[in-house]
């Protein structure tokens, strides 16, 4: 198949020339070299032919050719007298080395001493080695037990040996505070058990400990954080647990909600507004905040609740429009409310500087009834 590749672009070229066409010098065929004849030709002895009696090349692949043919003493001769015409050249050694390994049948020994004093062959005894012994094959059931594991992984400080999903293995376990720590610290799962008690107890052992500086903590579901504030009050003094309650009470942009955009906002300001109610006294701007949107949706839809509109007048509110030393002693007390609410606690609603716009406009609407 390769011969008939090769001879197929000469016979294009002789069948173009005859009807005129001109061929381009980079696709009309070259001649062959004299590897290509001797490596392409069916009768190699007449490619062999072809060659310059007493040549390097003729010489050469004369070996080559009786080699091939199992000649190998033809070409033992052959190899002779090329030492005696020619210097002994990377091709002649090839030669010499392919003799060698041919009459390796006949002669196993000879060859391995050619071998070891030509190819750099340590001198060792040409026998198959057994694969060292010194690490096993085959782990044994003990080492590769689940006990065995858990074993491995308690090495480690820290609970390091163990991965977020590993840690359901010493669920069960009594863990001293700071493996409990480490413990909490790795666990990105609310479905852990006896989490919220884990938590809690933490808190309790670190009396400066903040909500929200362990991995689990921002992990836990909103009937969680129900059960935390239920059992530890002082948690809605936390700025960052209130955060947390927040920010799980706004709708999942994942969900499809059915209603308006309106309707979803009344809902939300709704449950910010109960959680406000629930806030100490230092943390009732979430409730202004809340109100202040319950406020306006009923003003855009022309049913403002007196009720509402009352209960946020009677927040310790400090707005612009009163005097400086008032504002700041309000800051300095924390008693009193400031605008604008703090971001993390807005629920996704726009934080507003102050409320004298809508607070006028909503006391003219009502004063107007009367």
């Amino acid at each position: 198949m390769l011969t008939e590749a090769i001879r197929r672009p000469r016979i294009l070229a002789t069948v173009f020339s005859l009807f005129g066409i001109l061929i381009p010098p980079q696709l009309t065929a070259q001649p062959y070299s004299e590897t290509e004849s001797f490596a392409l030709a069916d009768d190699r002895a007449a490619a062999l032919g072809a060659m310059t009696p007493g040549s390097v090349e003729h010489d050469y692949f004369a070996v080559l050719l009786a080699q091939q043919r199992g000649e190998l003493d033809r070409a033992q001769a052959l190899l002779g007298e090329w030492a005696e015409n020619h210097p002994a050249d990377e091709r002649y050694h090839r030669l010499v080395l392919r003799q060698a390994l041919s009459r390796y049948s006949e002669n196993p020994a000879a060859t391995f001493e050619y071998l070891r004093r030509h190819v750099d062959i340590a001198d060792r005894p040409w026998t198959e080695e057994a694969p060292p012994t010194e690490r096993p094959t085959v782990l044994s059931p003990s080492e590769t037990s689940d006990a065995a594991w858990l074993q491995h992984a308690e090495r480690k400080q820290d609970l390091e040996g163990f991965t977020s999903s590993g840690l359901w293995r010493i669920a069960d376990r009594q863990l001293d505070e700071i493996e409990e720590r480490h413990l909490l610290d790795s666990i990105d799962r609310p479905d852990f058990p006896d989490l919220v008690s884990r938590i809690l107890r933490d808190l309790e052992r670190r009396r400066h400990a903040t909500f929200g500086d362990l991995k689990a903590h921002r992990a836990l579901t909103l009937a969680q954080l129900e059960e935390c504030g239920r059992r530890r009050p002082a948690l809605f003094a936390d700025s960052a647990f209130v955060a947390s309650w927040v920010a799980r009470l706004q709708p999942s942009n994942d969900i499809d909600r059915v209603g308006s955009d309106s309707e979803r906002d009344r809902e939300l300001v709704e449950r910010l507004a109960a959680l406000g109610r629930r806030l100490p006294p230092s943390h009732r701007e979430l409730l202004a905040h809340a109100l202040y949107h319950r406020l306006r949706l009923d003003w855009r839809s022309e049913a403002v609740d007196l009720e509402t509109f009352l209960e946020y007048l009677a927040l310790p509110i400090v707005r612009e429009t009163q005097p400086k030393t008032r504002r700041e002693e309000a800051f300095r007390t924390g008693t009193t409310i400031l605008y604008p609410v703090r971001q993390e606690w807005s629920g996704g609603l726009e934080c507003v500087s102050g409320d004298w716009p809508l607070v006028r406009t909503l006391l003219l609407h009502l004063l107007a009834d009367r």
